[in-house]
């Protein structure tokens, strides 16, 4: 009768790994679990979004993933998993995704900033790279977006 390999649980600084256990190589085949890794994953996808909403990380033109994954408690590769996981993209598009946002939202507010203003505000380090992040995100350069929202003012006061 053939052996079947026997699930062994073992607590290793608040990781759970799963082991097949075989007669010539006991610990052969340490894996983690999937409640281990989403309980990590969740661990970190709290803090990231709290780092990404409250104290938004994403306006420094600096922020790197290394940068992140300090301000986050993890390594760098856990964090990219968590981020192609969840977020469904990497690094770079998530920060300027976030960036992106929070441009609308200052477009859409009725501060009084100008179009050359906003990337600095934003978190873009240039211009260009400003307008060709907004535009594959929104479809239409800044300099349109913010022209439609003042026509749709106009037309919404009269």
């Amino acid at each position: 009768m053939p052996n079947k390999p026997a699930i062994v649980t073992i607590n290793e600084r608040d990781s759970v790994f799963l082991a097949r256990k075989t007669e010539s190589q006991p610990w052969l085949g340490l894996q983690k679990s999937n409640f281990a890794e989403q309980t990590l994953d969740r661990t970190i996808l709290t803090t990231l979004k709290s780092s990404l909403d409250q104290e938004k990380v994403y306006l420094d033109p600096c922020i790197s993933l290394i940068k992140l994954s300090l301000k986050v408690g993890t390594n760098t590769s856990y964090l990219s998993h968590v981020i192609n996981t969840y977020f469904n993209c990497n690094f770079r598009a998530l920060i300027n995704g976030y960036r992106v946002n929070h441009c609308l939202n200052i477009l859409s507010s009725n501060e009084k900033i100008s179009i050359k203003e906003l990337p600095n505000k934003c978190g873009f380090s240039s211009k260009s790279a400003f307008y060709v992040v907004f535009k594959k995100h929104t479809g239409i350069s800044p300099k349109d977006y913010y022209r439609h929202l003042r026509y749709k003012e106009m037309q919404n006061a009269e």
